[in-house]
């Protein structure tokens, strides 16, 4: 119970960072078309911008762990449950650090990330695409597969049915986030070969928070 509420408390800490950044970048120009901006605007606009992935990240990975911790408690001593939600524990934390570490070596100095004509060198594109299309795609599997374990198990326990349905209806709302994040991702694939960057990113900003 302890580690939940220090988890939960951390992740509202995170949250409450993705959305300053994202207000900061909105403030820089994010949201508008490039032309209406100057190049100091466009480069805080872009770092602001991507200084929201980490924490929101970070975010979504213990908002999954803390509902499989909640879910733990639910099942009780059933192992093959266990293994599951751990699983799913494991495999968000792995590709979610991956990505994060990705984001904050990908370019030295990381000024280069959202500055462009720093000097410097960045890793290829691809390796981002390759690590965030990882990342996204077990975050939805995962997303699904929770929201709907619940039906699994919650027909096999001894409950009130008005407490049952509760608990499906609020952890099926993991459906609507992985619908959430399955239009990111797509507006995350597609963001590459937009122009008008700063305009582009406004549906992707959405659909993220």
């Amino acid at each position: 119970m302890g580690y939940n509420i220090s988890n939960d408390g951390l992740n509202q800490i995170l949250g409450a960072l993705v959305m300053v950044f994202a207000i900061l970048s909105v403030v820089h120009g994010n949201g508008r078309h490039m032309y209406f901006l100057d190049p100091v605007e466009l480069i805080e606009a872009s770092k602001w911008s991507r200084a929201t992935i980490p924490p929101n990240l970070a975010s979504c990975m213990l908002a999954r762990v803390s509902l499989c911790l909640f879910l733990m408690r639910i099942v009780g001593g059933i192992r093959k449950y266990k293994i599951f939600l751990w699983s799913v524990i494991g495999i968000t934390v792995l590709t979610t650090a991956a990505c994060i570490i990705n984001l904050l070596i990908s370019c030295r100095p990381l000024e280069r990330l959202w500055n462009p004509k720093a000097p410097g060198v960045c890793f290829p594109p691809s390796t981002s695409v390759i690590l965030g299309s990882i990342q996204a795609s077990t975050s939805i599997t995962s997303d699904w597969l929770v929201a709907l374990f619940p039906i699994l198990i919650l027909r096999k326990l001894h409950m009130a049915r008005r407490t049952k349905f509760v608990l499906c209806i609020l952890m099926g709302m993991g459906m609507f986030v992985g619908a959430a994040a399955l239009v990111k991702t797509f507006q995350l694939y597609t963001l590459g070969k937009r122009v008008d960057v700063t305009w582009d990113t406004l549906s992707l900003t959405f659909w993220s928070m």
